[in-house]
């Protein structure tokens, strides 16, 4: 695989993990839902913003 190919795929599991991390929260955790969905939209905002930037 090319660098540029591993380099996307690196961020996009970290992306993955973050949102898993937030339903993990919201379903077992007790965390809000509203606020878990303000996290994941924000999570997903940031990586919109910033992905092509990586």
């Amino acid at each position: 695989m090319g660098g540029t190919l591993k380099r996307n795929l690196g961020i996009y599991l970290v992306y993955l993990g973050l949102l898993a991390v937030i339903g993990i929260s919201v379903r077992y955790l007790g965390l809000d839902m509203m606020v878990g969905i303000w996290f994941a939209i924000g999570v997903a905002c940031v990586f919109a913003v910033l992905w092509p930037r990586w």
